[in-house]
């Protein structure tokens, strides 16, 4: 087995799992079979033990910008401003704030399990259409949402 196959997100060597790095995959939905399931208490000088544990994960060659759900004026705001300085910003979004923004736009979808699936798609896309990438926060009530946050903040630059 190659060194890559051997790091999951789940560390099932113990009584009880750990998950390693949040994803589709939430400790509700292990407790719901298993009975019992914690979270990984990750720490700067840990061994990485399943990809995307480190501080950066995957980031866009072009510039990101990430704005909280209640910023969207300030992101309108600097999405002008890029544009007016002859780039050309992409908004990334979920389909809730896609309907309230006008210009170039990467939706993510509706659902969490959309947004995640759409995540990676849509950051290798915006690299090639933007010179600027402004994402915004995803809060759909799902425990999915914890994993999205933490690959998107990786990814993009806070504003």
């Amino acid at each position: 087995m190659s060194r890559r196959n051997r790091k999951h997100g789940l560390d099932v060597t113990t009584d009880t799992p750990i998950i390693l790095r949040s994803g589709l995959i939430t400790a509700e939905m292990i407790k719901s079979v298993v009975g019992k399931c914690e979270y990984s208490n990750n720490t700067q000088n840990d061994k990485v033990r399943a990809p995307g544990m480190k501080y950066r994960h995957y980031s866009p060659k072009c510039k990101t910008a990430l704005f909280k759900r209640s910023e969207l004026d300030k992101a309108m705001e600097f999405y002008n401003q890029v544009l007016k300085s002859g780039l050309t910003p992409y908004y990334m979004c979920d389909d809730e704030i896609a309907k309230k923004l006008i210009g170039n736009l990467l939706n993510l979808g509706k659902t969490a399990i959309d947004i995640a699936s759409n995540l990676y798609d849509a950051l290798h896309k915006g690299e090639k259409l933007a010179d600027v990438l402004i994402a915004f926060e995803v809060q759909t009530g799902s425990d999915v949402d914890v994993g999205i946050m933490n690959r998107l903040s990786k990814a993009c630059e806070r504003r």
